[in-house]
């Protein structure tokens, strides 16, 4: 099977059956994501932070045509969740995994809270899985959270990979954006931004991004410019950034 048959696969069999809060529009973005690194010849993990009973995480992990994946949550440890951002159900994650997942058995579930995770423990995990190629944020909503889950995810992405931070623009949790605006302004991210939109914002290694924003113009020869809306691709406006 390949990615694009598994994610297909996902998007009409399983995505408006598991419980959660992205939009179809979503899986357009990871196969013109996953196309170019197809491009490029690079395979990698999915790895998310705050699963919740996995309708994300599972486009990601069918993105990565179920190749070894990570899947970290405090699931029903709610003591843990202080912005009570969301309430995971381990048991639920688990039969949607065994239902809509390209290969179940690769996924390793970390049930934890992020914030227990020390420089060390990202080695540890990132050897079971190798380098991610998606990486989503969606853990604690909290300036704290977001800024110690980007450092994690930091670690763990390949510069060609993605890294993935949900509700940027939800008014309800303004910490997300105030955790990555203080990353910027007090620190230098390996990883920059490529584009916001469906309520996410989309990083990309540095030294990847004028590469990967080549690529998606390409995709659409009349788009002209530095960041334009792509609508047409993805089925509501999303912003490229150069």
């Amino acid at each position: 099977m390949t990615t694009s048959d598994a994610l297909d696969r996902y998007a009409h069999g399983g995505f408006d059956k598991v419980e959660g809060w992205c939009i179809p529009h979503i899986l357009s973005v990871l196969r013109h994501l996953a196309a170019f690194h197809e491009s490029i010849g690079f395979q990698g993990s999915a790895v998310e932070i705050g699963v919740h009973h996995g309708k994300f995480f599972l486009a990601l992990q069918n993105a990565v045509n179920g190749r070894p994946s990570m899947a970290i949550d405090v699931f029903e440890d709610q003591a843990s969740n202080i912005d009570r951002s969301g309430s995971g159900s381990l048991a639920r994650f688990k039969a949607n995994c065994a239902e809509f997942s390209a290969n179940p058995q690769s996924i390793i579930i970390e049930a934890r809270d992020s914030l227990t995770i020390r420089p060390i423990d990202v080695v540890a995990l990132s050897e079971k899985i190798g380098l991610a190629q998606f990486f989503s944020i969606d853990g604690g909503h909290t300036k704290h959270h977001v800024a110690n889950d980007y450092r994690i995810a930091e670690q763990m992405t390949s510069q060609a990979g993605i890294i993935i931070v949900d509700d940027i623009t939800h008014p309800g949790w303004p910490g997300v954006m105030e955790g990555i605006c203080r990353l910027y302004i007090l620190d230098t991210p390996k990883f920059v931004p490529i584009a916001i939109g469906h309520n996410k914002l989309f990083l990309v290694g540095l030294s990847y991004h004028r590469r990967l924003l080549d690529f998606l113009i390409g995709r659409r020869p009349l788009l002209p410019g530095r960041a334009q809306s792509v609508r047409e691709m993805f089925g509501q406006e999303l912003m490229w950034i150069s």
